[in-house]
């Protein structure tokens, strides 16, 4: 989960929007936007086998049992 909390992030801009809001009370159109909304997506890009280890020794410290430093076919296969 420390990870995810610090480290090197990538940010995916997904939607770039603005209006204008015009003043009733103006004569002269105003061309600037004076509203702008980034919407987008953020990972947290860390390395799987630190993240791996970490996962196997937490399940293990949960469990009481000592990590093999292999993951279990079973569980890749689904069973």
């Amino acid at each position: 989960m420390k990870g995810l909390h610090d480290g090197k992030r990538l940010f995916l801009i997904t939607n770039v929007a603005s209006s204008v809001t015009s003043d009733s009370d103006s004569t002269a159109a105003t061309t600037a936007p004076n509203s702008w909304t980034i919407s987008g997506l953020v990972y947290s890009l860390t390395d799987a086998k630190t993240v791996q280890t970490q996962q196997q020794a937490n399940t293990a410290t949960a469990t009481g049992t000592t990590p093999t430093g292999s993951s279990s076919t079973d569980t890749a296969a689904g069973k």
